[in-house]
């Protein structure tokens, strides 16, 4: 937009107004600014509500491992490919990986993926996230049995890498694809044991 001649606005009666006066009667005397960008952003970062660091046992399903909270601004974002990477110790005793989330008809969604190399890759996703808003992608995990006293105290860590590895996001209106964010969310790490204590208050 180089002039105000390439403007054409109506009020809520649907009167023509003139673009150069709108800012002139505007009420508190400042001027009114209209911003028009080619493409909304999306940022993603570890949510308040994920998973702290603790013991997980062997043999057992959904674990909580971290969540991630995408927020879009300017436009809404469907999320289409992600990659997890484990940057814990061993892959060893994670049977499945799992993600859920809702997707752009307002369904939750569940998919499940395999470690391979310390990467779980999700494609074909449907997370939406509409404009000026959040959305979270949740993660959980199935573990194997402990097979040896070497797989006790193998850590594991699935963090969203979204800088370093592949992830594709498409903004509805703008249709542009981005590639990567800014940074890799990093996530908590898991300790995994064949037991772990549990103490109660004994009684008298």
């Amino acid at each position: 937009i180089d002039s105000a001649d390439e403007i054409v606005a109506e009020d809520a009666d649907g009167e023509t107004v003139d673009a150069d006066a709108i800012a002139e009667n505007n009420e508190d005397g400042s001027e009114t600014t209209i911003t028009i960008a080619n493409e909304g952003t999306l940022t993603a970062e570890l949510d308040g509500s994920s998973a702290n660091s603790t013991i997980i046992l062997g043999e057992s399903t959904a674990v909580a491992m971290s969540k991630f909270k995408f927020e879009a601004d300017d436009e809404a974002f469907v999320v289409k490919h992600v990659d997890l990477e484990n940057t814990g110790s061993s892959d060893e005793g994670v049977a499945a990986v799992k993600i859920s989330y809702t997707n752009s008809e307002g369904d939750a969604e569940t998919k499940t993926g395999y470690l391979s190399s310390n990467i779980v890759s999700f494609d074909g996703m449907d997370l939406y996230v509409a404009a000026d808003s959040s959305a979270t992608l949740t993660v959980t995990i199935d573990t194997g049995a402990i097979a040896n006293a070497e797989m006790s105290g193998q850590t594991i860590q699935l963090d969203l890498a979204a800088d370093t590895a592949e992830f594709e996001a498409v903004g509805e209106a703008s249709g542009e694809t981005l590639t990567e964010l800014a940074i890799d969310v990093v996530a908590n790490e898991m300790t995994l044991r064949k037991t772990k204590p549990t103490l109660s208050l004994a009684s008298g």
